[in-house]
């Protein structure tokens, strides 16, 4: 007897196995369309507090040629200082291949300087950022620059966000 007949010999049973057959079809169709959803509503950049600082000047301590121990703070002399607080939001149902981290990645696209910090891949995570890149001359105090924040997983970038920022005035002190 074949499969065939097997079916059609009884009408319940060619229901039964036609509303399987839907019902798997349907199945599929909505997991793809999940899926395709999970992907639009990826990781993005929430919010940037961010100030970029640049130090022209280079004046270490005057220590009448004696050797003291002095404690610096401030934005190196000649130096852009990069500083403040980048978040994240990246959905917990949410996933990126097999990713279980991001790489934030925040640069001076004026500069070509990036740096880059991995946070965890679920939920809120709020990157600190403290960068300081040689000042090749590019900035200058009171101007403003574009800041650029990227957010990768598994090497492809899956949010970015810009913002203009105006480049202050940095210092630096010495306590010796």
């Amino acid at each position: 007897m074949s499969f065939l007949s097997w079916l059609l010999a009884r009408p319940a049973r060619a229901v039964v196995a036609l509303g399987f057959v839907v019902l798997l079809v349907a199945a599929a169709g909505l997991g793809t369309v999940a899926m395709a959803d999970r992907q639009a509503d990826g990781a993005s950049v929430e919010a940037t507090d961010v100030s970029v600082r640049l130090n022209d000047e280079f004046d270490p301590p005057d220590t009448n040629g004696t050797v003291e121990d002095c404690f610096a703070s401030g934005t190196p002399g000649d130096s852009v200082g990069v500083y403040g607080d980048v978040t994240v939001e990246v959905p917990v149902s949410w996933r990126y291949g097999d990713s279980t981290e991001l790489t934030v990645a925040v640069s001076l696209p004026a500069t070509d300087a990036t740096t880059e910090n991995t946070v965890d891949a679920d939920g809120t995570e709020t990157v600190e950022v403290f960068a300081v890149f040689d000042d090749d001359e590019t900035l200058a105090v009171g101007e403003e620059t574009t800041l650029a924040v990227e957010v990768f997983a598994d090497g492809e970038r899956v949010a970015a966000a810009t913002r203009t920022v105006t480049v202050e005035e940095g210092t630096r002190t010495y306590d010796c």
